[in-house]
């Protein structure tokens, strides 16, 4: 570049009035040729940390961004001022900077976005709600999928917020499942221990010593297994009930609509949870089984508590990819009380749906 070969330049001009005795005269261009290299220095770690921030504001004005998101724009803008004032006043402020001009970068790309979303409502003929629709449409069908609340009619920002929430909550069943799940495995570490130990004073049994550690690892295994399953649930949504080897998941926050086999929002969150418990336990086959209360007409609750069933099936299989093979729906009506009907709660209780499986070596 021009600027390093006048800096190169003013160095030898230097060097060749030393040489003559001009010691001032060497001074002055030592201390030039000095400012240009810095000055090039500079360029060099501008161009290389801010010049991906620089393209995406060069393309914002290229396309005239400021006319519909001007104030998007202008932050961008200051955040990449201030990663060049950053770098001029401490050129080892690397972090600082690279930190601020991605920001800026991010945020010229947003604008752009924004910009555009605006402008294609208008070149439809469209309005500006119409616009701010389409951008939100991406967060309402996160929050729809989550089953939250409000998440067709609900602001924005409270959505957002609720989101994050729900992210929270499942990253913390996440961390809670891992803690347990780790808990197990030094179980199973301290039992091999043990045997191994004993091993040592008995003097081994080979084939009974390794009947014991399969044992032991199995019901650590199912130990583990069930430990994540629990995690999956809160109280509100599932109760897990063992006899014998026989495991019940009922889902006492799976609620339907009267007369109605539709899953809502909220449904389809707790299921997804259920299709994870599902693959919890990769060979078993459930049995998913829909129950009511005995008010109304015995035949109609049977194919009330059929339809309950099947829909469960149908949404584990065609939106989680369960197999069809490992599930199967039975609709038993009223025949299998767990409450009196004589009372309101009692009926609520009995109008539910349960899903069985066979665990060999449950826990008690």
């Amino acid at each position: 570049p021009a600027a390093w070969q006048a800096a190169e330049q003013a160095l030898a001009a230097a060097a060749v009035a030393r040489e003559r005795g001009r010691d001032e005269r060497a001074a002055e261009l030592t201390e030039a040729a000095t400012a240009e290299f810095l000055a090039v220095e500079l360029l060099a770690i501008e161009g290389r940390l801010l010049s991906r921030a620089r393209a995406e504001l060069a393309e914002a004005r290229a396309e005239r961004v400021e006319r519909h998101a001007p104030m998007t724009l202008a932050r961008a803008q200051t955040l990449l001022a201030q990663a060049e004032a950053a770098l001029a006043e401490d050129r080892r402020a690397v972090d600082a900077a690279t930190s601020l001009a991605n920001r800026a970068e991010a945020l010229a790309r947003h604008a752009r976005a924004l910009a555009a979303t605006v402008q294609q409502a208008r070149s439809r003929g469209g309005s500006i709600e119409e616009a701010l629709l389409a951008r939100e449409a991406p967060l309402r069908a996160v929050a729809l999928e989550a089953g939250l609340p409000d998440a067709e009619a609900g602001r924005p920002e409270t959505l957002g917020e609720a989101v994050i929430a729900h992210l929270d909550t499942l990253e913390s069943r996440l961390q809670r499942s891992e803690s347990e799940l780790a808990a197990a495995n030094q179980r199973v570490l301290a039992m091999d221990e043990e045997l191994r130990e004993l091993d040592r004073q008995l003097g081994g049994v080979a084939r009974e010593r390794s009947e014991l550690v399969m044992a032991l690892e199995a019901q650590a295994q199912v130990r583990a297994q069930f430990a994540r399953l629990e995690a999956l649930f809160e109280r509100e949504e599932a109760v897990i009930l063992r006899e014998g080897e026989q495991v019940i998941i009922r889902l006492v926050g799976l609620n339907f609509a009267t007369g109605s086999a539709a899953i809502d929002g909220a449904g389809r969150s707790l299921l997804a949870r259920l299709a994870e418990a599902a693959n919890i336990f990769p060979q078993a086959r459930f049995t998913v089984e829909g129950h009511t209360d005995s008010r109304g007409s015995a035949q109609l609750n049977l194919r009330l508590s059929q339809e309950r069933a099947d829909a469960v099936v149908d949404y584990l299989t065609d939106s989680h990819g369960l197999p069809r093979a490992r599930l199967r729906g039975v609709g038993l009506g009223s025949a299998r009380p767990i409450a009196t009907d004589e009372t309101a709660e009692g009926r609520a209780r009995n109008r539910r749906i349960d899903v069985t499986f066979s665990a060999p070596g449950a826990p008690p």
